[in-house]
Parts: C-alpha cells; sequence; structure tokens
C-alpha cells in the first residue's frame, strides 16, 4: 500500500466517475447539446466534492466591516488572516502578525524593530539593520505609488476551503484528475484547488469530443503529512 492509499480523508475519500462519455460522430447541433449535458453533469457533481461543512461562507465583498480586535480573537476565523509557512512547505507553529507595504504603520514598525536590534551593540547586526531600514523605506515608496491600505478593516474575499484546511493544521488535499481513454486509465492533471480540478475536467470532456470512449474522474486525496501544524498568524 502506497502513500497516497494511507492518506487520510477517511483513509482514502475517493469521489467516483465523474461522467462517463460515449461520444459517436454527430452532427455540430447534437454535439453542441451533448457537452452542454456534460457541463450540467460536471457542475452538479462538483457540488457533491468535500467541503468544509463548518465553515462559514463569506461571499466577496467591497465592503469590509470595521475590525474590534485581530481576525484570530473571531472564533469563524480562529486560524487567523494570513497562511504562513516556511519554504519547505511546513506551516509555522508560533503567533505571527504579517504587516504589508499598503499598511501606513507598517514603515514605522520596521524602523522600531532596527532600532531595537541595533541597541543590543552587536556589530554583526549592523547590515541586517541597515536593511530593515531601507526595506522601511521601499515601504513607503511603494505605498506612496500604490495608495495606502486598510489594516484595521476585516475580510471581505470568500474563504478558499482548502487554503483553511491547511491554516486549520488539516492535511492538505489534492484533486487527481484522471482520464481513461480506450481503456487505459493516467493522471492527467494533479491540483491542489478544487475549482482548477473541476475546470480541468472540463477542458478534457471538451477536448476529447469527437468520437472516443473517454471516462473523466476526480479523486479527492489528503496528502499525507502536509499543514498538521494549526497556523497562528493574527
Amino acid at each position: 500500500m502506497d502513500a497516497w492509499d494511507r492518506a487520510a480523508i477517511g483513509g482514502v475519500a475517493v469521489a467516483a466517475v465523474l461522467v462517463s462519455v460515449v461520444l459517436p460522430r454527430l452532427g455540430n447541433r447534437a454535439m453542441a447539446r451533448t457537452r452542454r449535458r456534460l457541463y450540467a453533469g460536471l457542475m452538479a457533481w462538483a457540488q457533491t466534492l468535500p467541503k468544509e461543512s463548518e465553515m462559514t461562507e463569506t461571499p466577496e465583498t467591497t465592503e469590509k466591516p470595521q475590525l474590534t480586535g485581530l481576525f484570530r480573537d473571531d472564533p469563524a476565523t480562529a486560524e487567523g488572516k494570513y497562511l504562513v509557512q516556511r519554504r519547505d512547505g511546513t506551516t509555522v507553529e508560533w503567533p505571527s502578525f504579517v504587516i504589508g507595504a499598503r499598511d501606513p504603520h507598517a514603515p514605522a514598525a520596521l524602523r522600531e524593530y532596527a532600532r531595537n536590534l541595533d541597541s543590543m551593540a552587536d556589530p554583526a547586526n549592523d547590515a541586517f539593520v541597515d536593511r530593515v531600514m531601507r526595506l522601511a523605506d521601499e515601504f513607503d515608496a511603494y505605498r506612496a505609488e500604490h495608495g495606502d491600505g486598510d489594516p484595521t478593516r476585516g475580510r471581505h474575499r470568500k474563504d478558499d476551503p482548502d487554503t483553511v484546511r491547511v491554516m486549520r493544521g488539516e492535511p492538505r488535499r489534492v484533486y487527481l484528475v484522471w482520464l481513461e481513454r480506450a481503456g487505459v486509465a493516467t493522471v492527467d492533471g494533479v491540483f491542489l484547488r478544487r475549482d482548477d480540478a473541476v475546470a480541468h475536467a472540463g477542458h478534457l470532456i471538451d477536448l476529447y469530443n469527437a468520437g472516443d470512449d473517454v471516462e473523466v474522474a476526480i479523486d479527492v486525496r489528503s496528502a499525507d503529512g502536509a499543514g498538521r501544524t494549526p497556523n497562528r498568524s493574527s
């Protein structure tokens, strides 16, 4: 049994065959009708893929509510605002506070950080202190060009369930799109986002619509060991 078979979503959660298509050589109108039925089936089946049932759906909006605390203070977003990962893909285990160049308060925070580090009077830190100071200047220049952000406003984008799973310390899901032609099945694509997998499956349906016996399926699997540490971003 390989690593994939040991992965958890109930061992391995496999969303079975999306749609089996046998398209004889039809006229253009009949083929178009068939494609529409396939796409309708594709989108209907996509709704059966695993979702975060406990997750609050957040519709995207241009209105940002006023924050009264940090994201992680809200039980609905206890995992925080940002997913913070190391270069090796592991999620950091310590609390973090992410600041960006459009935050009007960020340059002052960087400069104070540099001054505090400089107060240690360790010559080994001099180059790093200088670089943090220059970074504060770069933040100022970026904000002057792109405008102020609004760091005291709340969420307004729709949550991505797969990202939030990792932020919560749950295994990352991967979506394998299988293509079977003439009885031979191969993995045609591997995706970290459900919508990307569904779109690719739709592309395959559209691509192989000229008379081949085609079967397209999406397996939903859990990457073993990924994202085990809960995220603690602010």
